[in-house]
């Protein structure tokens, strides 16, 4: 169906009308799973969920629905624009988090940090936190408020820390700051020490960058993405800037890749001593767990 179909001229179309048409246009410019698209950018212009819209495919759709809209959406994602970006959000361990170029779209994977973290609150409850390389602040502010602590986040991207702070707009529980530092040259003497550091670093070699989806290499900022040769390049270089912030006994999580535990072993660890890891869904050891022992 070609586009003039839904020009403001014609009678109201369906849900299955629109839906085809998504189908068509997203397949033609090579969009991975078109069908599974169509139904999510429907289901936000509508505000309804998947299944409404499945349950009501033969309806029309009436007001409050704007065919513009549905054109830039489907034009911005054609071009394999992040659909997190089109949409100006994602969310995250079940809280909606502002993200747009200049920072990392948020990955269920992380939750597994949280998770872990949150676990080990309650063996023993943590009093302060910081989360480096925080991006869209997902880690810092869902923990800040699940542990109800302060809670730092640090980042030294410019346009990463302005989604950080709109974020922190929404958070009305959330007690901590928002700090632009560089990790390997400003930490040291510039935050207090806490017990508690959670990261997610750029762990993804340099090399491996080119094989990642469009949506990926050709949007989302570089500087989160690429760890260096190894992928662990610039975490071997922070760990020690890392301690400076630790208290003796301080557990720092990290979210690493695949074929990194092995390389994790490797490097020099400084003063830190790794305790395990926790796998993701797939079964990749994800989060590594580490524990301050000396100054």
């Amino acid at each position: 169906m070609p586009h003039a179909a839904l020009s403001s001229t014609q009678e109201a179309l369906t849900l299955e009308d629109y839906f085809h048409v998504a189908c068509q246009h997203l397949k033609k410019h090579a969009i991975e799973n078109p069908a599974n698209e169509a139904y999510t950018i429907l289901s936000h212009l509508l505000n309804k969920d998947i299944a409404f819209i499945i349950s009501r495919f033969k309806e029309t759709i009436h007001d409050g629905f704007s065919k513009d809209s549905f054109w830039e959406i489907l034009n911005r994602r054609s071009q394999n624009e992040p659909m997190a970006y089109i949409f100006g959000e994602r969310e995250f361990f079940g809280k909606n988090f502002s993200v747009g170029p200049g920072v990392l779209i948020p990955r269920p994977e992380t939750e597994h940090l949280l998770e872990w973290v949150m676990e080990d609150h309650v063996q023993k409850p943590f009093t302060h936190g910081i989360d480096l390389c925080t991006g869209s602040g997902i880690i810092g502010l869902c923990l800040g408020e699940e542990l109800s602590i302060p809670f730092e986040c640090v980042d030294t991207s410019d346009e990463a820390l302005q989604w950080t702070r709109k974020n922190l707009e929404q958070r009305v529980n959330f007690k901590g700051d928002i700090h632009k530092m560089d990790i390997l040259t400003d930490l040291p003497g510039k935050l207090g020490k806490v017990d508690l550091i959670t990261m997610n670093p750029p762990y993804i070699p340099s090399a491996d960058i080119h094989h990642l989806s469009n949506d990926v290499k050709d949007f989302e900022p570089h500087l989160a993405l690429d760890g260096g040769v190894s992928g662990l390049e610039f975490l071997d270089m922070a760990l020690k800037e890392i301690q400076s912030i630790a208290q003796i006994g301080c557990h720092l999580y990290l979210e690493l890749g695949f074929g990194q535990k092995e390389i994790l072993s490797s490097i020099n660890l400084n003063s830190w001593k790794l305790e395990g890891w926790r796998d993701d869904l797939a079964g990749i050891p994800r989060i590594a767990k580490l524990t301050f022992l000396s100054e």
